[in-house]
């Protein structure tokens, strides 16, 4: 009797996927980022191209490539390419043949100063494109996605960057009619915060030449000077925190894309698979808004998901949710507090991804969430609770 009913919602969810996917004539994006650090970490953080299950993600980013003489190069040559990173990674398409990889360069270790002199020249975007077609190609990746943080820092950046993609799609274009192969990807990663996109990115144009951009929804609580605050909300939080005008929220962010005339079917909204660690200057103030230690500053901490999970079992952390509907819980104990999305708010993010009509949704990163499954709710619990929001 029990398999009946498992088939039965197995069929069910399946028609309501089908049903959608007709809907919006296409399926949800769900790109997950893969850091080829996690490789380096002990015990059973360690994670490698071979713990992603290939059915999980639509879409799987390698994260990161670097700049060399203008060129696009392995950033870590011992794990990506000796150790055979590239391959291991672009190997799922052997198990899935509808996943798509992408190399990613940049983030923000990267910085904007090599893509700034890049982008400014035609000479070294020439260079690029030609060892980016080179590098893509000779490992098997689908595309590539940029993620300069950020344009702006000069005035002609957000002319440049562009010309750099211009450049880019019209060459992937050329090298796809001469190999007879799909033409590569281009994706791109954009700040969650206006005034950031204001200054460095010409989004209408931009939108010409890119498959797709993910916005970086998290991290919001860097605009929430000296107090605890969730770094993802999906609404307002201001009933909390009295500096927040309404617009520091992945809401928002969606919203300002939409009103400067981007097309939705091209954003994928991200969601962050790990939490921000503050200390209280008062244990007895928790809630959020709540002043933080050294008069704001401390230095923020991160913690990803699959050690925020254990130790509030394991440590028996209070958790609270202030409204389950706009951001994920906090949790403290002592004067160390985190706030970080669990999979009730992850299943309302891709809820709303639906109801938008957004293109899908993003993870920094499939390797901070539970992969292991250590804390009772299964492998990758915040990803797999954002896809039955979706459908």
């Amino acid at each position: 009797m029990k398999s009946i009913i498992t088939g039965v919602i197995l069929l069910v969810i399946t028609a309501k996927i089908e049903s959608q996917n007709s809907e919006n004539g296409a399926e949800k994006k769900v790109v997950c980022y893969y850091t080829n650090w996690s490789t380096y970490r002990q015990g059973r953080a360690k994670f490698s191209a071979q713990n992603i299950d290939p059915y999980l993600c639509t879409d799987i980013i390698y994260a990161f490539a670097t700049f060399s003489d203008d060129k696009l190069v392995a950033s870590d040559p011992y794990e990506d390419l000796e150790n055979n990173g590239y391959k291991k990674f672009n190997d799922l398409k052997q198990i899935n043949n509808k996943l798509k990889t992408t190399l990613s360069i940049g983030g923000t270790a990267e910085g904007p100063v090599a893509f700034s002199n890049i982008a400014a020249s035609k000479d070294k975007i020439d260079t690029f494109t030609k060892s980016a077609i080179d590098l893509l190609r000779l490992y098997n990746f689908d595309g590539l996605n940029i993620d300069w943080h950020y344009p702006g820092n000069k005035p002609e950046d957000k002319e440049n960057y562009v010309t750099f993609v211009k450049t880019l799609k019209e060459e992937f274009e050329k090298e796809a009619k001469l190999s007879g192969k799909p033409r590569l990807l281009i994706t791109m990663s954009l700040p969650s915060k206006s005034q950031v996109i204001e200054k460095g990115y010409d989004l209408l144009n931009l939108q010409k030449y890119v498959d797709y951009f993910n916005i970086l929804c998290y991290d919001y609580h860097e605009l929430h000077k000296n107090k605890v605050s969730h770094h993802s909300p999906l609404f307002s939080q201001r009933q909390a925190i009295n500096t927040d005008n309404g617009k520091i929220n992945s809401d928002a962010s969606v919203q300002f894309l939409l009103d400067k005339g981007v097309m939705k079917e091209k954003i994928n909204l991200g969601i962050p698979t790990y939490g921000r660690i503050f200390k209280l200057k008062n244990t007895d103030n928790h809630g959020f808004g709540a002043p933080i230690k050294d008069d704001g500053n401390q230095e923020i901490g991160f913690k990803a998901y699959y050690d925020i999970c254990k130790i509030i079992k394991d440590e028996k952390w209070t958790v609270v949710q202030v409204n389950q509907t706009a951001s994920g819980p906090y949790a403290y104990k002592g004067e160390d507090w985190i706030a970080y999305d669990d999979e009730n708010i992850a299943r309302r993010k891709g809820s709303y991804v639906r109801s938008r009509g957004l293109g899908g949704v993003m993870f920094w990163t499939v390797d901070d969430d539970d992969f292991n499954g250590d804390c009772g709710k299964g492998k990758f619990p915040i990803i797999k609770a954002t896809k039955e929001g979706l459908v």
